[in-house]
């Protein structure tokens, strides 16, 4: 009769174990998943705050060649006047 027990329990045990890893791995799997979906969002932001960042050099680049070219421009008119 202790014996029938004893391994009742030990069943009983082990299932609640099993159970206990098995809702440990759920969890991990759930927290892997927000992770990788966490970490594709923050790459989405960056490349899209990189583009952001890039048309802005563009621009600051095209109004230094702008600022560039008419100084030339009036180096050439100083020098013609002199």
């Amino acid at each position: 009769m202790i014996n029938t027990q004893v391994t009742i329990a030990l069943i009983v045990i082990e299932i609640l174990l099993l159970a206990g890893f098995l809702g440990i791995i759920i969890v991990i799997s759930r927290f892997s998943t927000q992770i990788k979906d966490n970490v594709e969002n923050l790459f989405e932001t960056l490349t899209g705050d990189i583009r952001e960042l890039r048309k802005e050099l563009r621009s600051y680049k095209d109004e230094i060649d702008a600022l560039q070219k008419a100084q030339k421009e009036n180096n050439k008119e100083s020098l013609n006047k002199n």
